[in-house]
């Protein structure tokens, strides 16, 4: 375990140089050491995790022959203190995971958020290009083509914390138990609402000066005790403890993710070989490539109802029914065929 655990350290080499508003103030060199020394110590076990804030970003998707969609996502941002201490229990958990999966034979299912395999590069290119080898390696294959609605915003915590001890191989430590209690039970505000509520508490935006000649960083608050103060006083707001999901775009939540999926993937890659068939998925997206020779259409259709089901039974997550496509290829014809949608009950 030492040895994966300087995996983590060395994740925390380099600042990312983000220099984003936050409770805290981005971390100078000798805070990012103090970090590494806490890590090394144990002493990261008295780690303060800070409240995350939130605001959305509007962007737009174009269709050929369509109209853009307007679309907005939530994004989450934790502190920069946590933000790198997410960094180091992402890159350890990467390699436990990939052990795992190795270990239970579905190393190659996700390719979505992993560290570099020694075997071959998992992307969404190499990934893209197995998948067309696949298909055309038959004369009619059946392909299965889904993803899962607001998958990080519905992950199960019990579903969640009961994987990371599978990964884990052994009971989890304090700091480790700590961590995955800010992620899930993390208290958060929207950026407009701490804006207007600084505002009425008279609190301005601090400035701290850099080592660097003229260059100054920023945080809402001057330090912990004065956001300690102002949510005592609730002068902030925050929300209450997220009971469900978590949030997206930390180091270590993308990691969590792929937990999340061990029990479904290694299922369904049993299912597949079975039948001859591979099976794919980029985080909330999956493909499955199924030998037309080994299932006829009703027991594609049934196998494709019971993926669904498994995937609220167990997940607790839903297949988007709209975006769950089965094709037919047809290697003579050089012909995709879209057959009818799924019928869900």
């Amino acid at each position: 375990m030492d040895s994966i655990n300087q995996i983590g350290i060395h994740a925390l080499e380099k600042l990312d140089g983000k220099n984003y508003l936050h409770f805290d103030f981005p971390l100078t060199e000798n805070e990012r050491e103090q970090l590494v020394s806490d890590f090394s110590s144990g002493n990261i076990i008295h780690h303060r995790y800070l409240p995350f804030i939130s605001f959305e970003i509007r962007f737009h998707i174009y269709h050929t022959g369509k109209r853009a969609e307007s679309k907005s996502r939530k994004i989450t941002l934790p502190s920069h203190h946590d933000a790198l201490v997410y960094r180091y229990y992402g890159k350890v958990l990467n390699r436990l995971y990939s052990n795992y999966a190795i270990e239970q034979n579905f190393n190659e299912v996700a390719v979505a958020y992993r560290e570099p395999q020694p075997s071959k590069p998992l992307s969404n290119i190499t990934t893209a290009k197995e998948v067309f080898d696949y298909v055309t390696r038959f004369p009619k294959s059946w392909i299965i083509k889904g993803d899962f609605h607001h998958f990080f915003d519905n992950l199960n915590h019990q579903h969640l914390i009961e994987n990371l001890h599978k990964v884990f191989g052994r009971d989890l430590p304090n700091d480790w138990k700590k961590m995955f209690r800010s992620i899930t039970q993390y208290q958060s505000i929207s950026r407009k609402t701490l804006e207007r509520q600084l505002h009425v508490a008279q609190v301005k935006i601090a400035y701290r000066s850099q080592q660097s000649e003229g260059s100054r960083t920023r945080a809402y608050v001057n330090d912990l005790r004065e956001l300690g103060e102002l949510i005592k006083n609730k002068k902030i707001r925050l929300s209450g403890k997220n009971r469900v999901g978590i949030p997206q775009g930390t180091a270590v939540s993308a990691v969590l993710a792929n937990v999340y999926m061990v029990d479904f993937d290694e299922w369904l890659v049993k299912c597949c070989k079975e039948f001859g068939g591979l099976y794919r998925r980029y985080s909330d997206d999956f493909i499955l490539v199924l030998p037309q020779n080994q299932l006829s259409k009703a027991s594609v259709r049934n196998f494709e109802a019971e993926i669904i089901e498994r995937s609220q039974d167990i997940l607790h997550l839903e297949i988007e029914p709209t975006k769950t496509k089965l094709y037919s290829y047809e290697q003579d014809r050089h012909a995709v065929i879209l057959l009818d949608l799924v019928q869900t009950v």
